[in-house]
């Protein structure tokens, strides 16, 4: 006949048992062995009696909390008897050593078992399994467990003290197994999950967070964004821009950046075997400040390639440094704070820099912000609207660029530059060169693309056909030349590449004989056809000489017309009465303005 202590242990395990099988349903897997009073865990057709799957199952349906209140009321008067047993446990103590090994032994196993059973909840938290349930129901099994232990032990040892300690190293062993089988089964379940597991398509996997100069030393990968994790002191550490290229990102201003104020530092270099890349900066500070320091010694021998900072300001720095022979640069964003001197540009550069929505501040700067380098040549563009309104404290000033520096008409391209107009921002580079184009700004001259003939002596057109056109002969001087020319004798030559529209207009005045009715035409040389065309309608005028012939007849005219490079307009007057030859009076004036 099983002891009390055999039968709480049974109503225990059976209950544990339940737990995990009520568990391993929600996963397909059976946890181990079933107790060996169990026959058949899917048996409900045996009866009511506890040596069957439906006593147990029912039991543990109508809830564990049952179980543990049996066995804590078991555990109450198990102490009584435990207290009156103390004589016997002591007595054995000595003759039973092998038995309170076992349950030295059986102690650990339990705890064991308690360390697979916290696994086994995090697994179940892990696999969605309600927490809630699953901590009720482990909870409850745990203090089932333990005093169904305690009464088990105190019943054993109140029978007979050497039984009692057989008991409870069986009835631990027992435990102990079930334990191991347990993280066995979840430890397998684990190892499973493991295996299978793919990180969340959200996570960045090309992101390396950087918070150490170690980390941008050496050899870097293209592939990956570089983020910076903070302000890095880069101290005497440079960054290699790899012939791949290299991305830099960062939180923000004041929160990420690059800072060195060691001296005869570069921050930025080519390896000196290959290439530089693809320079991309993003969202960060730079500060170089050390004597001698520079941002950039980059070169990337015309291999088509881009630098470009994204919002970055730019503070304290020594010098930008020098940047050769990219396709493009570009600056969106960027501030250049209390720095000494600019950036040069060396070599050829295919497309150009950008300069946009950009400022000035602190200005100390005693250099060029923007310096031309040996061979500099631009085929694109270089264009701005910058805020250089802090330049000219110190002596610095924006770009010393001249026409030469550039393939393209307008390549110099200025839009809504806002500049101190006591300092000349731009000494090499005249508004009215076909290489610039500068418009709406402030502070710097801009440029009007047209010209003006303005007559300062008379001058007279011999007619010698009636009815016959006449080129107005040279009567004056040429201004206002804004990629115009004075050309064939008296015309206005566009010298740009670039078309334009144009306002065609002036006011002339004429004299001769009485009565003789002359006609003023605008006329349009085509290079393209070498031929001219009429543009705009016909000015008529009757001069009225006077017994001098020397009263005047003002004639003004006017026409639009569209422009290539090396067309010009020219004013010619015919005399449709007679062959009397015609006076050009001083002081009118002719001229052609972009529309």
């Amino acid at each position: 006949m099983a002891c009390a202590g055999t039968l709480i242990y049974d109503a225990q395990y059976a209950a544990e048992w339940y737990f995990k099988l009520s568990r391993a349903y929600s996963n397909g897997t059976l946890p181990g062995t079933p107790p060996p009073f169990i026959v058949d865990p899917n048996d409900y057709n045996d009866g009511d009696t506890p040596g069957n799957a439906k006593y147990w199952s029912e039991l543990g349906e109508t809830s564990l909390a049952a179980y543990a209140a049996q066995a804590s009321a078991s555990a109450t008067n198990a102490a009584t008897s435990a207290s009156h047993a103390m004589g016997y446990a002591a007595a054995a103590l000595a003759s039973q050593i092998d038995a309170a090994s076992s349950a030295s032994a059986a102690f650990g196993s339990s705890t064991i078992a308690t360390n697979a059973k916290n696994a086994a909840e995090a697994y179940s938290l892990a696999a969605g399994v309600s927490a809630t349930e699953a901590d009720a129901s482990a909870d409850a099994a745990v203090v089932s467990a333990a005093a169904a232990v305690v009464s088990a032990t105190a019943s054993a040892t109140s029978a007979t003290a050497s039984e009692g300690y057989m008991l409870s190293a069986e009835a631990d062993s027992w435990a102990a197994e079930a334990a191991r089988q347990e993280a066995e089964y979840w430890a397998g379940q684990s190892a499973t999950s493991a295996a299978t597991f793919t990180p969340h398509p959200e996570v960045p996997d090309k992101i390396v967070y950087v918070k150490t100069a170690s980390q941008l030393s050496g050899t870097l990968d293209s592939t990956i964004l570089y983020f910076l994790d903070g302000e890095i002191d880069m101290g005497t550490t440079s960054i290699v821009v790899p012939s791949g290229g290299l991305s830099l990102a960062g939180h923000g201003f004041g929160i990420s950046g690059l800072v060195s104020t060691e001296n005869n530092q570069t921050l930025f270099v080519t390896d000196g075997i290959t290439y530089s890349g693809d320079l991309f900066l993003t969202s960060l500070d730079i500060r170089c400040s050390g004597v001698g320091s520079k941002v950039f010694d980059l070169d990337n021998l015309e291999n088509f390639n881009a630098c470009e900072w994204n919002t970055v300001n730019f503070l304290s720095c020594t010098s930008l440094g020098e940047i050769k022979n990219y396709r493009q640069g570009l600056g969106r964003n960027v501030a250049w704070i209390s720095c000494k001197d600019g950036l040069t540009l060396t070599g050829a550069w295919s497309g150009g820099f950008a300069i946009v929505d950009s400022v000035v501040v602190g200005a100390p700067l005693t250099g060029v912000l923007f310096r031309a380098g040996a061979g500099l040549l631009i085929g694109g563009s270089f264009r701005a609207n910058i805020n250089i309104l802090g330049l000219g404290t110190a002596g610095g000033y924006f770009c010393d660029f001249a026409p030469a520096n550039f393939t393209l008409d307008a390549g110099f391209n200025l839009a809504g530059v806002r500049a101190n107009k006591v300092v000349n921002n731009i000494p090499n580079m005249p508004a009215s060169s076909t290489k610039a184009l500068i418009r709406g700004c402030t502070g710097i001259g801009n440029t009007y693309p047209g010209g003006a003939l303005r007559s300062t002596n008379e001058a007279t057109i011999t007619v010698s056909t009636v009815d016959t056109l006449y080129q107005m002969p040279n009567v004056g001087d040429f201004s206002e030349g804004y990629w115009f020319s004075k050309a064939n004798t008296s015309g206005l030559q566009l010298d740009s590449t670039q078309d334009i529209q144009v306002d065609v207009g002036g006011s002339m005045s004429f004299s001769g004989s009485n009565n003789r009715e002359i006609e003023v035409q605008l006329r349009k040389y085509v290079s393209a056809t070498t031929s001219y065309v009429d543009i705009g309608p016909v000015y008529l005028a009757t001069l009225n000489g006077g017994s001098t012939g020397t009263r005047a007849e003002n004639v003004t005219f006017a026409a639009t017309t569209g422009m290539s490079q090396n067309d010009r307009v020219e004013v010619w007057i015919k005399n449709v009465t007679d062959t009397t030859d015609i006076t050009v009076l001083a002081a009118g004036q002719f001229q052609v303005f972009e529309r």
